[in-house]
């Protein structure tokens, strides 16, 4: 047979016996078909080689950016960096780090005042619930908190500090959800008035009010709507400017409480007739004035069941000399944030003439930033089993 043999063509398939093999290989349609075949494994090897060497070159750069064999962007590219950095988000050098940007930008010619930040030696601004957080700490972190509310509101407000004691819970309490979405729904003074306040208990009163005294604080009128007694459960919290004190606060309530207690005598004089709880039964214990003018008429009527005072950041100066015979019973007395204590007159004598050993059950005196010089608490601890504790700086 000198002639080539034809393979059989089953479909379209060519079908080679194996005894044909040999001479089939040098058919035309065969060669073809085989060259194309290898011409497909040249490009799928010399693709797979660029993509080898691509990797390799990225794992060298990779290990020239970052020579500890740890990647610095461990955080996913979702996260909000406004709360790490601030609005500004961080910049990645050469190295791979990424570090947070200049706090003192660039910029052509003098810097404009309303663009520098707030340093230690300015005066802090009076605005913001940071600032009345910190403010109200030392005085918050010295009343009961069943609830946990209040160390809630100061870690959710806070910076977080070693100095400060921990929270009972991080689990957030059920009021304090539930103060967010009332304040929310009434923000009218007549319905928070009719539909809100009638329907809190006591307990619940004084916590919403340390609620807004930090997120947001009441107006004269939804304040003492909610402190219809001249406080809410024994505290009255007064943060100004939205809110002041009222002058004859407490001599309403005390003419009223007499006349309330001569009728329920004319009513029925049993000794042992069976009374209904009211609020008015409760003293006031708590009184905190935050950036709100206090009278010395006014001062002078402060109820003497007054065990926890706070007069942070008032606009002008108090004979505090008065309070020992008016206010005997302090346990904690916080005047921080009082720029008149420790200036030149009145000032200068305002911690001197004060007779600290009537102050027999006083335990923390809050002095943060004050100027207090060395001989103006002279004889506060004088007498004393324990030595009362003074706070200067901004940690209580």
């Amino acid at each position: 047979m000198s002639a080539i043999m034809q393979p059989k063509r089953i479909g379209s398939h060519v079908y080679v016996p194996p005894h044909e093999f040999t001479n089939v290989l040098s058919a035309p349609e065969v060669t073809e078909s085989s060259k194309g075949v290898n011409s497909l494994l040249h490009s799928l090897r010399g693709e797979q080689y660029r993509h080898a060497r691509n990797l390799s070159r990225a794992k060298g750069s990779q290990s020239e950016a970052n020579p500890s064999g740890r990647n610095f962007m461990t955080l996913p590219s979702t996260l909000d960096y406004s709360e790490l950095h601030g609005e500004e988000r961080p910049v990645r050098t050469r190295t791979g780090r990424f570090v947070p940007p200049s706090s003192d930008p660039t910029t052509a010619g003098p810097v404009p005042k309303s663009w520098r930040k707030p340093t230690k030696a300015e005066k802090p601004t009076l605005e913001g619930s940071a600032w009345r957080a910190e403010a109200l700490s030392l005085i918050f972190h010295h009343l009961p908190d069943s609830s946990g509310l209040t160390s809630h509101i100061l870690r959710d407000t806070l910076p977080p500090s070693s100095h400060r004691p921990p929270p009972s819970s991080r689990v957030p309490p059920l009021s304090f959800f539930c103060f967010r979405v009332l304040l929310s729904l009434y923000t009218n003074t007549s319905d928070f008035e009719d539909e809100l306040v009638p329907y809190l208990a006591p307990h619940m009163r004084r916590d919403l009010l340390r609620y807004t005294s930090i997120y947001s604080p009441l107006s004269n009128a939804e304040l003492y709507t909610l402190c219809e007694e001249g406080h809410a459960d024994g505290e009255l919290i007064v943060v100004g400017p939205h809110s002041s004190l009222r002058s004859n606060l407490w001599c309403d309530t005390l003419s009223a409480v007499q006349d309330e207690e001569e009728d329920k005598e004319e009513e029925d004089s049993s000794w042992d007739a069976a009374s209904p709880y009211d609020a008015s039964d409760s003293p006031l214990q708590t009184l905190i004035l935050f950036n709100a003018a206090l009278s010395i008429p006014t001062l002078l009527t402060l109820p003497p069941t007054i065990t926890h005072l706070a007069l942070l950041a008032l606009p002008s100066s108090v004979p505090l000399h008065r309070l020992p015979s008016i206010c005997p019973l302090l346990v904690v007395l916080d005047l921080s944030y009082n720029a008149w204590i420790g200036r030149e007159g009145v000032g200068e004598q305002a911690l001197k003439r004060v007779e600290w050993g009537r102050l027999r059950r006083l335990e923390v005196l809050g002095l943060r930033g004050c100027k207090v010089q060395k001989g103006h608490l002279e004889g506060l601890n004088k007498g004393r089993w324990e030595d009362v504790m003074v706070v200067l700086d901004s940690r209580p």
